[in-house]
């Protein structure tokens, strides 16, 4: 979900996975473009007190 801006500027996206994706932009300012990497790590399986020190 991406806004109308956004979606002109992406120049492209790639899944690495189920867990990580790439997405470039093109930025207004001097062409440039921008490197977006995501990732997601399922914290399920961690004891709530780790999940604290993880999150601070």
């Amino acid at each position: 979900m991406l806004s109308k801006s956004a979606q002109r500027a992406l120049i492209g996206w790639e899944a690495h996975g189920t867990r990580i994706m790439t997405a470039s932009f093109l930025t207004k300012k001097k062409r440039v473009s921008v490197d977006i990497i995501q990732g997601y790590s399922s914290q399920n399986n961690i004891e709530e007190g780790e999940q604290d020190k993880l999150a601070q």
